[in-house]
């Protein structure tokens, strides 16, 4: 008798209808995972519908349809939060994926809007989306055995040790914030056995850099070997990595 197929991993990537969501959504589909793909508005599915191509799956395959799964969720809204939480119910979640950002321009601008906006969304937004996804990352952790992860992508840019050319304060401070919530993280979340790493995903060209020097392709790559790696390292959760692989400078 065959014994029966263990249930896929299931990811969490927000921001995932275009860049490095799209890049980690492909990625781990083709690696085997269940994902439940979000981004701000339906119109994001139409953009996800391509991703079983890209991950070497027919877009009409039983198996891409099992495993990947759109859903609308808006990181700035506390309605959209709590609607996207109770859509996953009790389902076990081994890997979020907080990707969803924004770098609004001017770049050097102190107005209070887009100081407002860029924190919202870039550190807001993934600390309540880890709090209201805390039972199923916990759930996961336990049935699964291993530790779950909750991966943010930040950016080199939030180090305060590394900056050397001041400006992008909005971006800055956010992704500074980012980094400081990862870390209290790791701590609240250890007894839970999640992991919390926030990851420089490198200068990588997309619609928000597209004179990026590392293709999405690579970045992904280095920041899901960082991902393997802490669900069976709980000393890496806390601290702040470059997608390559090697820690950072808060």
């Amino acid at each position: 008798m065959t014994p029966p197929t263990p249930p896929a991993l299931t990811a969490v990537v927000t921001g995932a209808n275009r860049g490095i969501g799209q890049g980690f959504v492909a990625r781990l589909l083709a690696d085997g995972w269940a994902v439940v793909a979000t981004a701000r508005s339906d119109a994001g599915s139409r953009e996800l519908a391509q991703l079983p191509r890209l991950a070497g799956l027919p877009a009409d395959s039983p198996l891409a349809a099992a495993r990947a799964v759109f859903h609308p969720l808006d990181v700035t809204s506390d309605a959209s939060v709590a609607a996207f939480a109770r859509a996953l119910a009790a389902r076990p979640v081994h890997l979020l994926v907080n990707n969803a950002g924004i770098l609004l321009h001017p770049h050097d601008s102190v107005a209070r809007n887009i100081l407002t906006a860029t924190f919202d969304t870039n550190a807001s937004g993934p600390l309540v989306l880890a709090q209201a996804l805390l039972p199923n990352l916990a759930l996961a952790a336990k049935d699964s055995g291993t530790r779950a992860v909750i991966a943010n992508v930040s950016s080199n840019m939030g180090s305060i040790a590394d900056n050397t050319s001041g400006g992008y304060y909005a971006y800055r401070a956010s992704k500074a914030a980012l980094n400081a919530i990862s870390k209290s993280l790791a701590i609240d979340f250890d007894h839970h056995h999640i992991s919390v790493i926030p990851i420089h995903p490198g200068y990588v060209i997309t619609d928000m850099s597209p004179e990026g020097n590392v293709t999405v392709v690579e970045s992904v790559d280095g920041m899901v070997k960082l991902v393997n790696a802490a669900r069976e390292t709980p000393a890496m959760s806390g601290e702040f990595y470059h997608f390559k692989g090697h820690k950072l400078v808060w």
